[in-house]
């Protein structure tokens, strides 16, 4: 608006009207956005973009419960591959109504296990300490809880090995076993 402002006031008395600078021509304009491009951009969008309100503190400090995110759901589409790393929103294998995000640590075929809260991959620990928190100093036993040490497990083909970053509050493949491709938004 700033702009079109100062366009105007240097062209000043001496500026033209186009033939298609009339109220009818702008009016139809707007009902066509309104009417015709608004839902079909929303359309378009659906099917490549969805809105996510991250629903817990088990990504925590990446992403703190309440924060919205926007997920690229065109991720299988156009051909790309996870990666380790990478963020995933994904329906919840026991309970689909629910949707859980993610960060993918196992890939097809690789190993994983997690020894007094150190994770391996293919027995190489995975340097996790850019984007994780472990508040509770403590290693609890095995036998009581697969928290901090897990495994090892094989990722099946198609599914992916996924964590919280805030590995001691966060309900994972540790306790729902891997997430298979076909449930990833």
């Amino acid at each position: 608006v700033r702009d079109a402002t100062r366009v105007a006031r240097q062209q000043g008395e001496t500026y033209q009207l186009r033939p298609y600078n009339k109220w009818y021509v702008y009016l139809a304009f707007a009902i066509l956005g309104i009417f015709v491009l608004q839902p079909a951009i929303e359309d378009v969008l659906e099917h490549y973009v969805t809105a996510f309100k991250v629903p817990g503190k088990s990504m925590t400090p990446t992403l703190v419960s309440g924060d919205h995110i926007l997920i690229d759901t065109s991720i299988f589409w156009n051909g790309k591959r996870l990666e380790r790393g990478d963020l995933i929103v994904f329906q919840l294998p026991e309970d689909e109504t629910k949707k859980f995000v993610k960060r993918v640590i196992g890939l097809p075929g690789e190993t994983i296990h997690i020894h007094r809260k150190t994770v391996y991959v293919n027995d190489t620990a995975l340097d996790d300490s850019a984007y994780t928190q472990r508040i509770d100093p403590s290693v609890l036993d095995e036998h009581v809880n697969a928290r901090d040490t897990f495994g090892p497990v094989t990722v099946p083909a198609e599914s992916y090995f996924v964590m919280g970053d805030n590995r001691d509050q966060s309900l994972d493949s540790r306790f729902f076993g891997s997430v298979q491709q076909s449930k990833v938004m």
